[in-house]
């Protein structure tokens, strides 16, 4: 017998990371911002009904709740405002800057467009599995080539292989499961009580030390920041070597 009630969705959201949701109903998303809920709905009509007297928890002013208070509300949008700008400050402001999440459960790295790629092959007709249930089409498979920008101001370069393009993605994924297959050594430290994976093999280590946003538990998703080598390099350097040989 069918009760009516629609079962709720457990899993991870694979883009604001938070559980009970699949991404493409994340409300984070601007094509569903008509799905956010209307947080103000009705307070209009129950102010009128009666005035609240008594003390905020708050800033201890009578007349208004916690969840009304001003002062509140100012310094959380404050703290937002911050977090936004040390976001930018890493993602937006460097140029032509990727930023890739370190993610163990994916099974490949995957990027939403060909720039630093190439060795491309195209595909047809194949599908990946997506976090939220969701499939999604791989264009292209490559490789991947960039300069790692370290927290400390150090570059790195950095090469993959196996790298699928899918359109649309909403972050580069960085597959941690990937590098561990072939002997890397996945470590962690915390740095500021935040958690830093790295990832290790002989001399050679890289750090995802950026913070992208926060997940389910309270922390963060990390990421690592890589300016992609220029298509138009990376052929050059293919010419060089063919008039070398």
């Amino acid at each position: 017998m069918k009760t009516g009630f629609k079962k709720q969705f457990k899993g991870k959201c694979c883009v604001c990371g938070k559980i009970g949701h699949k991404g493409g109903d994340c409300w984070t998303l601007e094509s569903n911002k008509d799905k956010r809920p209307a947080i103000n709905h009705g307070r209009e009509n129950a102010e009128k009904k009666y005035n609240f007297t008594g003390t905020c928890h708050d800033c201890h002013k009578k007349g208004h709740r916690e969840v009304e208070c001003r002062t509140k509300l100012n310094d959380n949008a404050n703290n937002v405002e911050e977090e936004h700008a040390l976001m930018t400050s890493y993602c937006t402001h460097k140029e032509n800057m990727e930023m890739w999440i370190g993610d163990t459960g994916v099974t490949c790295h995957m990027k939403s467009s060909t720039e630093g790629m190439y060795e491309l092959e195209k595909c047809d007709n194949i599908k990946i599995d997506m976090a939220n249930g969701s499939t999604s089409s791989v264009t292209y498979i490559g490789k991947y080539k960039g300069n790692v920008l370290c927290a400390d101001g150090k570059i790195k370069k950095i090469m993959m292989k196996d790298v699928k393009v899918v359109p649309g993605l909403v972050k580069n994924l960085f597959s941690i499961s990937t590098v561990m297959r072939n002997d890397w050594d996945l470590l962690t430290e915390t740095r500021s009580n935040v958690k830093i994976l790295k990832i290790k093999k002989g001399d050679i280590e890289y750090k995802f030390d950026r913070k992208v946003s926060k997940n389910a538990n309270g922390g963060y998703l990390m990421g690592m920041q890589i300016r992609p080598t220029k298509n138009q390099e990376i052929k050059k350097r293919k010419m060089k070597k063919r008039h070398k040989n």
